[in-house]
């Protein structure tokens, strides 16, 4: 049911309320969500609540959305990454329901009851929701529904058993899965796409998200390969993949999803990746993908990480750099202890990626960033600064922001 034009001037009504107290309002939100529906508690990483990351988020969103009541094109870039997550986190159209009860319960018990949350003040927020969901629901429902159309895909969650785990350097471990039972043969990746795992830990089941890190993810159809960093603050799942699990045991996992991925530079001389750390995992699919596509394209990759020791895969791809002349492996190491490489195609400078090292962008590129927030935020900066102006591919597992 549409919104009447009384119900959006209530919506407009509430953005100074939502701008001075969103956060708060969202926090509150979360905590009776996630105490009063237990079935949603997978779908959420609570280390983002202590921090308030996702409840700022939401925030940003309510108000964003009240602003855009009238028409919510702008909004339809962020509705875009929202579906993405959801669908693959599986979050399902019962779940909507859950969230509505939650965030209509906290705004009425915010704002004090019926003095301020009147009927109609409620009844267009409950309008306005439901506007909102139905929305997503649909786009969400017509991605399962592409996911699954794809040759030896599944619907939701699958069973795979845990074949093989592989230390790649200092706290970065390789997890090779194997499905259990039904079709042994799995959906064809596209390069760059992730897969969302479910874990059981201490009873309770918890989602994170992985980039594929085979190199030839798309050729592969017998087993699927996440690598993992060990998270040093407290990662509850991370460390229970460096500590606890084995070989043989099952965990839940998705199709794979996920729209940063590999696309031939047709009009452009080549591509440029900029990786920070655990966030070379795509990249080594959609280097290898680029490289076979077609050997006149430029690929250059600036990885960067904070010590010698934590460089994973740099074997690998210094191998890639050998084999292939289009290819340029330019690493940074911030600590300063690595060895320099005597290779044309392979650079290593003991130092940060810095402003300099941007001076070869132009828009004749395609640019793929992945890595910490702050490292992204820095190298779209940097390259946005050059007057790049087609899209900077990028993709974060953290809450959705826009």
């Amino acid at each position: 049911m549409p919104l009447t034009d009384v119900q959006k001037d209530i919506i407009k009504a509430s953005i100074p309320v939502l701008k001075t107290s969103g956060v708060e309002l969202t926090t509150r939100f979360y905590a009776h969500l996630l105490e009063n529906h237990p079935d949603v508690r997978p779908f959420f990483n609570k280390a983002h609540q202590i921090t308030k990351s996702q409840p700022k988020i939401l925030a940003f969103a309510l108000v964003a959305y009240a602003k855009n009541i009238d028409d919510l094109t702008p909004l339809l870039p962020f509705v875009h990454k929202i579906v993405v997550k959801h669908i693959g986190l599986q979050v399902q159209a019962r779940h909507y329901d859950a969230v509505g009860t939650s965030l209509l319960h906290t705004l009425h018990a915010f704002l004090g009851g019926d003095a301020v949350a009147t009927p109609e003040f409620m009844g267009a927020w409950k309008v306005a929701y439901y506007d909102l969901a139905n929305i997503l629901i649909e786009a969400e429902k017509s991605g399962y529904e592409k996911q699954q159309a794809e040759a030896n895909s599944w619907a939701g969650f699958r069973d795979f058993q845990v074949s093989q785990i592989v230390d790649e350097c200092k706290d970065v471990k390789s997890v090779y899965f194997k499905p259990v039972g039904g079709n042994p043969k799995l959906v064809q990746p596209l390069p760059g796409q992730y897969v969302c795992a479910r874990w059981t830990i201490n009873g309770a089941e918890t989602s994170r998200e992985y980039s594929l890190s085979l190199p030839d993810v798309a050729e592969n159809t017998s087993h699927f390969r996440i690598s993992c960093r060990r998270d040093t603050n407290n990662g509850v799942v991370s460390n229970f993949i460096h500590s606890e699990l084995k070989v043989g045991d099952v965990v839940k996992i998705t199709p794979p999803c996920g729209d940063f991925v590999y696309q031939k530079p047709v009009e452009k001389t080549g591509l440029s990746l900029f990786v920070g750390g655990i966030g070379i995992t795509p990249a080594l699919s959609i280097i290898k993908t680029a490289l076979a596509d077609d050997s006149t394209k430029d690929v250059r990759l600036f990885y960067s990480n904070s010590d010698a020791e934590c460089r994973a895969f740099a074997d690998q791809l210094h191998a890639v750099a050998e084999a292939h002349p289009n290819f340029k492996l330019i690493e940074f190491v911030s600590a300063g202890n690595a060895k320099e490489s005597d290779s044309v195609n392979h650079t290593v400078h003991n130092r940060r990626l810095a402003e300099t090292d941007f001076d070869f962008v132009t828009n004749a590129l395609d640019y793929y960033v992945l890595g910490p927030q702050s490292y992204m935020k820095f190298v779209t900066a940097a390259i946005g600064a050059k007057g790049v102006t087609a899209e900077i591919r990028t993709e974060s597992f953290t809450v959705t922001s826009a």
